[in-house]
């Protein structure tokens, strides 16, 4: 039986030795990223004999998901007890997976994905310290300008300059009207223990002021991850800047650097590709089928016609028991609906999805049944009240079915495929409304009915 406990500064020294040994140069498994986001992921850790298992919260959700286990040869020795624990959580076993482990797995036995608004990007620090050659022309005028136009100095970030890169992150806020106190909670936890988890970072001083600062930790023996970079943009060139100072500070055995992952968000994966990352570190989301789930992708690909590795990366990213709605007849899955959490514009959203009942079974009342109950669980809420329920009827002949439940036809737009806005990290749901396209297909058609629980 896996012992799990909250994770705490005495698990770093084991956590970050065994990664090293793995040379995953995965964001995750930065030890100061799990502590320091751990009011969102409330990540856990559990020994067995030096080798740990991590758990967490996806994206804060009642959802949990263990990381491929550190210290073994084969993780799935470990299998039989991450499924003892999962059940005791009456969850579904779902596993982050680096390709390698996904090596071990029986592709029928597990639904497969890997989502590319998680892959974190991956430089070689020489490149970013010296922006040499054509491909970088662009980022070294940028720079030039910023050494140009200003009198500057850089110097270390320590315990003495901590407030003031609070400064900087408040303007930075301020300017964006950002909300995303998430994001904010997690820098400060890590500026806070600055020392004991043994960051490096550095600012950038404009006539005595910092108008930049960044920090990171090491990852792998070769790999610094950064995790933060702020700076005041009245100042043209300033991103390049300090960009480049900090790979310039990191000492020649780092031949990596990893800036972490886009979210999806337009802006920043545009950001982040102009760098030319020389790989992206792929992360994999296994979810491990059972007899329902199993029926449930049979059925989908029967009604819909989508193809399995379509639905595989559904229930990879989405399903949860808790929000899944079935009926069977004779032990088979005949009839299903989905909650997928959502934030859009009416606050917290419960989006009813993927609504299929077999062909032979229909006209017996099987979509009035779990339509009525995954209505009647959005009511109670998960992991928190919700605001409304979106769905998009499949065809017109159903708006009358929706709307004998209270639906209004609102004409209310989604937007799938994309997140949306420039702020990271802003939405602890799925974005707005979803990097992955949970609609019909045709964005014109996207049009949901609604209904208002509060």
């Amino acid at each position: 039986m896996l012992k799990f406990e909250q994770i705490e500064m005495r698990h770093r020294a084991l956590i970050e030795q065994l990664v090293w040994q793995s040379g995953v140069r995965s964001c995750d498994l930065s030890f100061a990223n799990m502590f320091g986001w751990q009011h969102v992921y409330d990540c856990r850790v559990a020994e067995v004999q030096g080798r740990v298992v991590l758990k967490y919260r996806i994206d804060g959700t009642p959802r949990t998901a263990y990381m491929q286990p550190l210290g073994v040869e084969r993780w799935s020795e470990f299998l039989p007890l991450m499924e003892e624990d999962a059940a005791a959580d009456g969850q579904p076993l779902r596993v982050l997976l680096t390709a390698e482990g996904l090596e071990e797995l029986s592709r029928e036995d597990w639904a497969v994905d890997c989502n590319r608004d998680s892959c974190d990007y991956i430089y070689r620090r020489r490149e970013l310290a010296e922006l040499a050659g054509g491909a970088f022309k662009a980022k070294r005028n940028h720079v030039a300008r910023f050494e140009n136009r200003y009198d500057y100095s850089v110097e270390p970030l320590s315990a003495a300059t901590i407030e003031e890169c609070l400064r900087v992150d408040a303007e930075w806020r301020l300017r964006r009207n950002s909300t995303d106190d998430a994001e904010q909670v997690a820098m400060c936890r890590k500026l806070q223990h600055f020392d004991e988890l043994g960051l490096c970072g550095v600012v950038v001083r404009l006539e005595g002021r910092v108008v930049a600062f960044t920090f990171g930790s090491m990852l792998t023996e070769d790999t610094f991850c950064v995790h933060v970079e702020k700076a005041d943009t009245d100042f043209d060139g300033v991103y390049a800047f300090v960009n480049r100072a900090m790979a310039a500070a990191l000492p020649e055995s780092v031949e990596y650097i990893n800036r972490e992952e886009d979210l999806g968000i337009e802006g920043l994966r545009r950001a982040k590709l102009s760098y030319r990352p020389t790989m992206l570190e792929r992360k994999f989301s296994a979810l491990r089928l059972d007899e329902r789930t199993r029926g449930v992708r049979d059925l989908w690909c029967r009604v819909f016609g989508d193809e399995r590795e379509w639905v595989d990366g559904f229930l990879a990213r989405f399903y949860d028991p808790q929000l899944s709605f079935t009926r069977k007849h004779d032990g088979r899955v005949v009839a299903m609906a989905h909650i997928v959490p959502l934030n859009t514009e009416l606050g917290r959203t419960a989006y009813l999805y993927a609504v299929a009942v077999d062909e032979k079974f229909r006209g017996r009342g099987l979509a009035r049944e779990v339509i009525d109950e995954a209505l009647t669980f959005a009511r109670r809420g998960w992991g928190g009240e919700f605001d409304a329920v979106c769905v998009i009827p499949a065809d017109e002949g159903l708006r009358g079915l929706y709307a004998r439940f209270g639906f209004r036809d609102e004409g209310f737009e989604m937007s799938f495929g994309t997140r949306g806005g420039e702020r990271l990290g802003e939405e602890l749901f799925v974005g707005r409304h979803s990097s992955f396209d949970l609609g019909t297909g045709e964005p014109q058609r996207d049009k949901a009915m609604v209904l208002c629980l509060r």
